[in-house]
């Protein structure tokens, strides 16, 4: 064997490994997705958001570094707009101006929000490539929140990816630099 061959097999183990992380990280994600189909009964919308945040955590888990330290803050922050419109389905209708609006896209909005909040402040403690780190935490929070956002269509899904996002970058906006 040349030395050039044994590090081609050491790159190609390495990158295997590398995957092989990436796909552990993406378990928690199957759970999930039966969790939306399930409670939502909205599978024409759980099981692709379900297998784009299954790419996408393998993918940053695979990569590592500050995308891989987003999984699980990204979960977390997920976990809001996840279970909020779930909690409120029951809830009805919300009027508020002359404008009526569901619980469920209520809850949406709301969980994004907090999903923002979390992301920003899991974001404000990362010293090392914060930019990333907020972006692979916003991908994968919005990808659970979708999970949850579907009973409410796609203006519940778009209500919350906006609270999610200018949440985020409101709290580290108005976050005090080190």
């Amino acid at each position: 064997m040349t030395p050039t061959d044994a590090r081609r097999r050491s790159r190609r183990a390495y990158e295997l490994s590398r995957m092989r992380l990436g796909f552990l990280a993406a378990l928690p994600v199957i759970p999930l997705v039966a969790f939306s189909m399930f409670a939502c009964g909205r599978p024409d919308f759980s099981l692709p958001a379900g297998g784009a945040l299954f790419a996408v955590t393998t993918w940053l888990g695979a990569r590592g570094e500050a995308y891989g330290r987003a999984i699980v803050p990204g979960f977390l922050s997920g976990a809001a707009p996840l279970l909020l419109p779930l909690a409120l389905r029951t809830s009805g209708h919300c009027c508020v101006g002359g404008v009526c609006w569901s619980g469920c896209m209520l809850a949406c909005v709301a969980g994004g929000v907090l999903a923002g909040l979390g992301a920003g402040f899991f974001a404000a403690a990362e010293q090392r490539n914060r930019g990333a780190f907020l972006g692979s935490v916003l991908l994968v929070a919005g990808l659970v929140g979708v999970l949850g956002c579907v009973m409410a269509g796609l203006s519940g899904v778009a209500g919350m990816a906006l609270a999610l996002g200018t949440s985020a970058t409101g709290y580290l906006a108005a976050r005090p630099a080190h």
